[in-house]
């Protein structure tokens, strides 16, 4: 019965997150918390658009190469959805979006029965909305704190930020200037990691925290800083981390190759429920689990292992990146996946 707030970070990508080998300084926040949780080092997006990340966080649906399932309501509206099995076991769930619901079909992806309330731009004063996805960060992490002092019940509450989205248009004095784009990534990466951890802190002093476990990933990762080519494994390494008073585990890091469909079948596993619907979702936790990590770029995919390297280009019909022990006994793994999940969609 212990609550869970899902935070997902727009654009974070494991090339800004120190103790994921990124770069020094952009994220000091989760760098300090990465020592108190489980750090998961192999963890991967499933696709390259938020659309994508987010059903594969919330349906364990890999992204598909050159489209998504979102812009179908009637299909995704038949996939599985990781608040179903709490909201029946009568917690509070919650979707909060300092942006607009109806781009790229949140909306009619997040009105469902088990969703008790969503919230989005709408739910703010204009005065407030002022980067150009909507409502800066802080702002809805401090309404996520008032409401939750309100809620009585066991609660399931998700939120999706923005200010570390392009423009990167963030309030106030960027931390590594602005007057270029690696500028601009940096300063806003550091201020969405700023108001996270203000969050954090704040909420340790909440009576629900030590029955709390939090959960950080990102959406998708980022060509910025720098300009990383879209279909590389630097563009898809994403952080996740688990802390909060309800984990029972030591800090430890975990190098399981996984991704965002992973998600569901794990915490689904550690509250005692049923997964077998998520039919792409691995219980990372599972000593006899498959271990790998597939990704869609635009038009082709990653598969990736703890020994093997593959990016396939499905324009080109060939791989262009391979390597590892016995890389080519892997090659149909990947394209099978790829094709079941074609025929699946």
């Amino acid at each position: 019965r212990a609550n869970i707030l899902l935070i997902i970070m727009e654009s974070f990508s494991g090339k800004i997150i120190e103790p994921l080998g990124g770069e020094e300084g952009i994220t000091p926040g989760f760098n300090r918390l990465a020592e108190e949780g489980l750090l998961f080092t192999n963890f991967f997006a499933n696709g390259d658009r938020s659309d994508k990340g987010l059903v594969s966080i919330f349906s364990g649906f890999p992204a598909q190469p050159i489209t998504s399932i979102i812009n179908y309501p009637s299909r995704s509206q038949k996939l599985p959805f990781l608040l179903d099995a709490f909201d029946n076991d009568g917690y509070y769930t919650a979707f909060y979006y300092g942006g607009d619901l109806d781009f790229s079909n949140f909306r009619s992806y997040f009105t469902r029965k088990s969703v008790d309330q969503v919230v989005d731009i709408k739910s703010f004063p204009r005065s407030v909305a002022v980067q150009k996805w909507g409502v800066p960060d802080n702002y809805v992490y401090d309404m996520i704190l008032n409401d939750l002092d309100e809620v009585k019940q066991a609660f399931f509450l998700s939120f999706f930020t923005l200010s570390s989205h392009e423009p990167f248009d963030i309030p106030g004095d960027p931390a590594f200037g602005f007057s270029e784009r690696d500028e601009q990534s940096r300063s806003a990466f550091y201020f969405a990691d700023k108001c996270l951890e203000v969050f954090i802190e704040q909420a340790r002093q909440k009576p629900w925290w030590e029955n709390t476990l939090v959960i950080v990933l990102s959406d998708h990762g980022s060509r910025s800083p720098g300009n990383t080519p879209n279909h590389s494994r630097e563009k898809f390494a994403i952080p996740m981390l688990w802390i909060g008073g309800a984990l029972l585990a030591e800090p430890e890091i975990i190098p399981v190759y996984s991704s965002q469909t992973d998600l569901p079948a794990t915490l689904l596993n550690q509250f005692g429920y049923d997964y077998n619907d998520f039919r792409y979702s691995k219980n990372i936790f599972d000593p006899q689990r498959c271990n790998f990590a597939f990704y869609s770029f635009h038009n082709g995919f990653g598969f990736f292992t703890d020994s093997v390297e593959l990016i396939y280009d499905n324009s080109a019909e060939k791989f262009i990146h391979e390597s590892g022990n016995s890389a080519g006994s892997r090659h149909a793994h990947g394209k099978a996946l790829l094709q079941v999940l074609t025929n699946d969609f």
